[in-house]
């Protein structure tokens, strides 16, 4: 297994550029049908994704990010929810209990979600503690979880647990992710996407 990589902080050489986001939100796109419920969670990347989304039929979409919702409002073919919530400044999500209550009611067959760090050890992680428990939740509500993360994201480690790697069913990255982090995904039964 690879070590515990670096913990969170800025560097411009780690950050994805729009093109990089793109093609893993055409990659995660492909992994949609029409006819399903799926679940988008916040993030620059779920957010390109939602853009790729756009000229579906059939495809009912629950996300909890005010980005996402803007893109796919008003489009014919797309049933959105919006789950409720206190708005995070910045981010443009909604956290916190009235979110996570709606997330009991509802169910998906898919949940798509950005992450700031995930380590082969620890599992997926982030630094924001109040969406931690709303991404939980989210995951709660979804059959099959699909994570997109460009490779910059992995060998990382932040300053709590969102979950593990077994409740994850796909990740969708880039192609400067190391070989040996996507054996050690499938040899734990992860589909790996490069895209």
């Amino acid at each position: 297994m690879a070590a515990v990589g670096p913990a969170l902080g800025p560097s411009s050489t780690d950050t994805p550029t729009l093109a990089e986001k793109r093609r893993l939100a055409v990659a995660a796109a492909n992994l949609v049908s029409d006819g399903q419920t799926i679940a988008v969670g916040s993030g620059s990347t779920t957010l390109e994704l939602a853009r790729q989304l756009v000229n579906r039929t059939q495809l009912t979409v629950i996300s909890n990010s005010l980005d996402v919702a803007q893109v796919l409002l008003d489009r014919e073919g797309i049933e959105l929810i919006l789950l409720g919530g206190i708005v995070r400044p910045q981010m443009h999500s909604l956290i916190g209990h009235l979110t996570e209550q709606a997330c009991q009611q509802l169910r998906a067959d898919t949940l798509f979600m950005g992450i700031a760090a995930i380590s082969l050890e620890r599992g997926l992680m982030n630094d924001y503690m109040p969406e931690i428990l709303t991404d939980r939740m989210l995951r709660t509500m979804a059959t099959k979880v699909v994570v997109v993360a460009d490779s910059s994201k992995f060998d990382r480690v932040a300053s709590a647990l969102v979950f593990g790697l077994d409740e994850v069913d796909v990740v969708v990255t880039g192609g400067g992710v190391r070989a040996e982090i996507v054996t050690e995904l499938e040899a734990r039964d992860i589909r790996v996407v490069i895209a």
